[in-house]
């Protein structure tokens, strides 16, 4: 080779520059690699911050969900529900938004076996279901309640619906102590309940339910609904719906639908 040919120093010249043309684009790469690494963590990790920040744990009534039942088809997506009473006779059906209300008592953690049926049926004189809200520290509150609950004859001159209502949502709902006499419950007249299936002997109250002012449960504060009590045959039939103000308001078709599905022992 001549390296005194000009042609020589000239493919050199270029070779030298084609490389670093190359190893200038590869750093450019690196850098932009880089850059889109960076703006994507900072995006995911204020994504992340925002989903926290809307689903965390409420832990007093400003925090409880807005949840419209409603806008999740719970008029439409229901489950049958059957309980059937201890005296022979006595059975209540009713329908229930099938994914938004849990058993009171099911468990926080495991699976309810339960729930791998399409309808349910238990056996007894109540029922409690509810849409559940968690605390930190593992308290659980109902922010809408739906329970049923049977009354046979013999039992009828003891039962009142007033002190009813009161102990479930103080166990359910309030969190307060054993001692229902805190919540202040008020109850219209009732007014003539009817379905397609009950045409008579039923009847409807309008339902409030407060703690007073200086009184904390921690996690709600006010419910609203309706009792219905239907007269049957072999025993007389109550179903309480009640929610948090704000989801009740949302969610009159759903309230409506399950009302509609009531059938007793008529």
């Amino acid at each position: 080779m001549n390296k005194n040919d000009p042609t020589t120093v000239n493919i050199s010249k270029s070779t030298l520059e084609n490389r670093l043309r190359l190893h200038s684009w590869r750093r450019r790469k690196v850098l932009i690699l880089l850059l889109v690494l960076v703006i994507g963590g900072l995006v995911t990790g204020l994504y992340i911050k925002d989903r926290v920040s809307k689903d965390k744990v409420p832990t007093d009534q400003s925090l409880a969900r807005n949840y419209s039942f409603d806008d999740n088809r719970g008029d439409k997506l229901t489950a049958k529900h059957v309980l059937k009473g201890s005296k022979p006779g006595t059975t209540m059906k009713f329908n229930r938004p099938w994914a938004d209300f849990l058993y009171s008592d099911t468990p926080l953690i495991e699976e309810d076996q339960r729930f791998r049926n399409k309808d349910f049926t238990d056996e007894g004189n109540n029922i409690e279901l509810g849409q559940r809200i968690v605390t930190p520290d593992l308290i659980v509150s109902h922010q809408a309640v739906l329970a049923a609950k049977i009354v046979p004859p013999e039992e009828q001159s003891k039962f009142n619906n007033y002190d009813y209502i009161k102990d479930l949502l103080t166990k359910l709902s309030f969190n307060t102590s054993e001692d229902p006499s805190k919540l202040g419950l008020v109850l219209t007249h009732p007014t003539k309940f009817t379905n397609n299936s009950i045409k008579s002997g039923g009847q409807m109250f309008v339902m409030s339910a407060t703690l007073p002012n200086d009184i904390e449960s921690g996690v709600i504060n006010s419910m609203v609904g309706e009792l219905i009590e239907v007269k049957g045959k072999n025993a007389n039939y109550y179903l309480l719906i009640a929610a948090i103000p704000k989801n009740w308001d949302s969610s009159p078709k759903t309230w409506q639908a399950i009302k509609d599905s009531i059938e007793v022992d008529q």
